[in-house]
């Protein structure tokens, strides 16, 4: 019930904001005449544009890793460039619009048969404070939207630390790992008591280029009891 009317609330806010500004797709600049949802802050026939070439694939030590898309493809970067630098969290229906059509029937399944749960990857502090949210969570909040399943989504891992240089300026598959390296604390406790680790774990996150974070993650969990880890990103980076 709660989850209901802060969504309800949302949405009114969102609904009213857009009636004083009017959306504009973020990847073609097209105006949305319709003022009632924030679906133009990222269009149709964008979002339908988005190359699916490559979807999934097998990647060492996970039992399957998603993607949604090609970080080059212009009209996907132009979304997560969005949400990530410009903190454009109206554009979440559009997304969880999105993610209805790229995630395969299989997946819910799987997810609801194997009863996994959801680990957005954790984002360095002092991104979450210059953001003001964090957006691996916000991606698994419209996935699980998306796929109509009550999955729970569990922060069992803290960022405790940070190297000081992003992931993403870092060239060589070797320094992005040792730049990652320890940066992921398992929680012993939640909000609610104390914090069991599950079996099966989807990791999330909006971009992933050569795995280094989420396996970093993954060896973290693996060592607390998780045994099979699934990874999910917007865009694969290449």
């Amino acid at each position: 019930m709660e989850k209901k009317f802060q969504q309800m609330a949302r949405e009114t806010w969102e609904a009213f904001l857009n009636a004083l500004f009017p959306p504009f797709c973020v990847s073609c600049g097209v105006r949305s005449l319709d003022t009632r949802t924030a679906d133009g802050w990222w269009c149709r026939a964008c979002r339908a544009s988005v190359d699916v070439s490559r979807v999934r694939f097998r990647y060492d030590g996970f039992e399957r890793l998603d993607v949604t898309g090609l970080y080059h493809d212009p009209r996907l970067r132009a979304a997560i460039h969005a949400l990530k630098y410009k903190g454009l969290t109206a554009i979440r229906p559009a997304l969880v619009a999105y993610l209805r059509t790229r995630v395969h029937r299989d997946e819910r399944q799987r997810i609801a048969n194997y009863h996994i749960v959801i680990q957005p990857l954790p984002t360095d502090p002092r991104r979450v404070r210059e953001r003001g949210f964090d957006q691996a969570t916000f991606i698994a909040e419209c996935l699980v939207e998306a796929i109509g399943i009550e999955t729970p989504i569990l922060h069992l891992l803290d960022r405790y630390r940070g190297s000081g240089i992003a992931q993403a300026t870092i060239e060589s598959p070797e320094l992005r790992a040792a730049n990652i390296r320890g940066v992921f604390l398992l929680r012993t406790r939640g909000d609610v008591g104390s914090l069991t680790v599950p079996r099966n774990i989807l990791l999330i996150d909006d971009v992933i280029t050569t795995g280094a974070t989420m396996k970093e993650a993954a060896r973290v969990l693996r060592d607390a009891g998780a045994q099979t880890i699934s990874g999910f990103a917007l865009a694969l980076g290449v």
